[in-house]
């Protein structure tokens, strides 16, 4: 989810025609606090317009520009932003991308829902990057996050579904949209079989994983992304 767009696949191209006005973008800073916080620290000075300048975001000595022109931000966040504004450009679409990669689920949750699920804990990521966000009026979240619990996929089942709902407790939106995408199998070996699947201890977690985040699709208003071979498909809870 952190991942920027200058690694996404053709980024320079894609960023040329990123021109966007009505696409807003702000990015919140790695932070954690023991107790919830009101404010948060931003990468950003403030919302980034959509624009080639902003998603080149590499200075010519290659250091970052945080400037409102040099907006480190996700990918994910940014091709489903404009995928949603081009369906209707007279709408402004405003997104937040609070991430930190390669984190586990549990910092990002209270205690409550931790609670739920027989395991407990502070969770700071949350008090620092969620809690500040609570008076916004969000539409929906995206979630892109999983890899770091495969050694509890029975464990992840329970905890991401008690996320989700604890989510839209904390925002005050019962109703709110919830889209994440299915951690894909690893293929980084000769070990995988035919359909890129490795079948030894770090392959066949990532499956249970897999298999654990179809859980969240018994919760209303939830949707799930996974490709397939060069096809995407999108999962919805009934």
């Amino acid at each position: 989810m952190e991942a920027r767009t200058e690694y996404a696949f053709n980024h320079t191209l894609e960023a040329a025609a990123s021109n966007l006005p009505g696409l807003r973008l702000v990015t919140v800073s790695k932070v954690q606090s023991d107790e919830p916080q009101n404010d948060t620290e931003l990468e950003t000075y403030g919302w980034g317009v959509s624009s080639a300048a902003t998603l080149q975001h590499k200075t010519k000595q290659g250091k970052d520009d945080l400037s409102p022109f040099g907006v480190p931000f996700s990918a994910t966040c940014f091709y489903f932003g404009r995928a949603l504004h081009l369906k209707d450009p007279s709408v402004p679409v405003g997104l937040i991308a609070s991430s930190w990669g390669g984190s586990p689920i549990e910092p990002w949750m209270t205690s409550s829902a931790m609670g739920e699920c027989g395991g407990g804990g502070n969770g700071r990521m949350y008090n620092a990057m969620i809690a500040p966000l609570l008076r916004l009026r969000l539409t929906g979240m995206l979630w892109d996050q999983g890899e770091a619990n495969t050694k509890d996929p029975p464990g992840y089942s329970c905890l991401f579904r008690a996320a989700i709902r604890d989510w839209r407790v904390q925002f005050q939106l019962p109703e709110m949209a919830f889209l994440f995408v299915q951690i894909g199998p690893s293929s980084s070996n000769a070990l995988t079989d035919q359909y890129g699947y490795r079948n030894d201890s770090y392959g066949v977690p990532l499956l249970d994983i897999r298999h654990a985040q179809l859980s969240a699709l018994s919760l209303p208003r939830v949707a799930m992304a996974s490709v397939r071979g060069k096809r995407l498909f999108l999962s919805r809870s009934s």
